[in-house]
């Protein structure tokens, strides 16, 4: 379905270094991206055991990401993803700044706040009255 309805696939191109070409995005491509991430962000936690991480993330960590408004969507699982067990999994992640929806929210996942303040999104009505605070940033405790 994300083949058919994401602009990503209509509009998007890699290059493929190992055949020295430049092709379409395809769906495996992102799952591939996502894996490394994960690994990635596991690896970097695990090295910083003694340190508080703040994540910074363009896809939602969570399917309490999702707005009600869209939470029946077949398209969920190409904004947010269910990455609950990683955050729990190192309780040294302290804080997550997500984007990827467009719709403010903050909630925790054990001992992590997750926040998303898409202000640009509040002037088109998305899910929020404009509010000319938000664009004036926001103040997260640890």
């Amino acid at each position: 379905m994300a083949l058919r309805s994401i602009n990503d696939f209509k509009y998007s191109l890699e290059y493929d270094v190992e055949n020295d070409t430049i092709r379409p995005i395809y769906p495996n491509d992102y799952k591939k991206w996502f894996n490394n991430s994960v690994t990635n962000i596991d690896k970097f936690c695990n090295e910083h055991k003694n340190n508080q991480i703040i994540l910074v993330t363009h896809f939602g960590m969570s399917p309490k990401s999702v707005s009600s408004k869209y939470f029946s969507s077949q398209l969920n699982a190409f904004y947010t993803s269910n990455l609950e067990w990683l955050i729990e999994k190192h309780k040294n992640i302290k804080l997550v700044l997500q984007g990827h929806t467009h719709s403010q929210l903050e909630y925790k996942i054990g001992e992590c706040t997750v926040s998303c303040n898409p202000c640009g999104y509040c002037i088109y009505d998305e899910d929020a009255p404009y509010r000319p605070d938000m664009y004036y940033g926001k103040i997260i405790e640890i």
